[in-house]
């Protein structure tokens, strides 16, 4: 009986602590209520989380009867590393117990994302100058990278897919190999992971998220529970086929979705269509071919047409399969067409799908701009931590 209770005791230690990190700052009474505890009980373990240093007392509000005092997660109790594999850059993001973002480094990639070896080299040395400025404190490090991440049933090294970068099947070790703990996993699961549990405004069950930029992929939460596969590999909506005859894609096969609305297959369309020469980022150029679009210039039209087109008929297909309640749009490309296009998107979408699935349907941008991906990946090293607070092995690293 003593183990039960030890047991319950430290898992609802677990579920405090997480809601004070995703939900914000509350009293005792709210936690309580939220959580269906009784008031002795949510006493008590406060009292032990204040204790251990995991939770501080923020200071009081004014009410109708008398102040109550607030609770928040003591932010020097744990740190962890969001990095990501970006189109451009590594970037790695150092963040606190309340998920504030504490200090940052990246390194250009330049010509070499092609080289997961060098990429990795680039990596290490980020993540080693954000940890050298705090040793022993960092409590894990979130990896996400464009791809899929295969974690073998043996427990073995896991491996990264990443056709979108030309690379062979890679171990994580090769990007990434550190006494600190790494935990792998795709850059568009990460984002949909942000949006369930950072976005305090609305946190849905269902739903998903679409990422279109040089790559493409989706991210699903099903039933509050991201959804990885059998062994990581779901979410791979990029190399759906979507035209048969298509061109070939990076994977190997052909009419991959990526293949004809990432941003290299539009900026390729309206170029062999006769397009202006592009210069400058890639960003620019999709907002010039957006631009063009918009005021009418037939040729940068016609391929965006054909994009929404396609989109509509892939995502439509994806929400008669998954029946969301909502629709996240990120990466550059996906911002930019939501932008410019976000009715007519909307429009291709849902005259795709499967009509009652998008009678409440809401299709809108990613809650967090494009600075969602790092802060998801330091999502699961902060997963990973509450675990142990419930399982007693977790301890505040001042």
């Amino acid at each position: 009986m003593a183990a039960t209770v030890e047991h319950l005791r430290r898992a609802n230690r677990a579920r405090v602590l997480e809601q004070l990190v995703y939900s914000g700052s509350m009293s005792r009474t709210v936690l309580g209520r939220r959580l269906e505890l009784s008031s002795g009980g949510i006493t008590n373990i406060v009292d032990d989380l204040v204790a251990d240093g995991l939770v501080v007392e923020e200071g009081t509000r004014a009410t109708r009867g008398r102040p109550v005092t607030l609770l928040k997660p003591n932010a020097e109790a744990a740190l962890f590393i969001g990095a990501e594999v970006g189109e451009r850059d590594v970037a790695v993001e150092l963040f606190d117990l309340s998920m504030t973002l504490r200090e940052s480094a990246s390194r250009e990639l330049r010509d070499g994302r092609s080289d997961p070896t060098l990429v990795g080299a680039l990596l290490r040395d980020a993540v080693d100058e954000i940890v050298a400025r705090h040793p022993g404190r960092v409590s894990g490090i979130g990896l996400a990278v464009p791809g899929t991440v295969e974690t073998p049933g043996d427990g073995g090294d896991p491996i990264v897919y990443a056709p979108s970068l030309g690379w062979k099947p890679t171990p994580v070790s090769v990007l990434l190999d550190s006494e600190i703990p790494v935990f792998a996993e795709n850059a568009t699961s990460v984002t949909a992971l942000a949006e369930q549990r950072l976005n305090r405004d609305d946190n849905r069950a269902h739903f998903t998220v679409a990422h279109l930029g040089r790559w493409v992929g989706l991210g699903a939460v099903m039933n509050g529970e991201l959804v990885r596969g059998s062994n990581g590999m779901a979410g791979q909506w990029g190399h759906t086929t979507a035209e048969p005859t298509g061109p070939l894609c990076r994977c190997g096969s052909r009419g991959c979705l990526e293949s004809l609305v990432g941003a290299e297959a539009l900026l390729g369309q309206w170029h062999a269509a006769g397009g202006p020469d592009q210069t400058g980022s890639g960003w620019d150029r999709i907002t010039a071919l957006c631009e063009a679009a918009r005021d009418g210039d037939p040729i940068a039209s016609g391929v965006i047409t054909d994009a929404l087109q396609r989109l509509g008929i892939s995502l439509g297909n994806v929400i008669t399969l998954l029946n969301p309640e909502r629709v996240f749009i990120s990466g550059w490309v996906g911002l930019r067409l939501m932008h410019y296009f976000e009715a007519e998107l909307t429009a291709a979408v849902t005259s795709h799908a499967f009509g009652p699935s998008t009678k409440t349907l809401q299709i809108v941008p990613t809650s967090f701009g494009g600075d969602t991906t790092a802060v998801g990946a330091a999502l699961i090293p902060l997963a990973r931590f509450i675990e142990q607070i419930a399982s007693g092995s977790a301890k505040p690293v001042f």
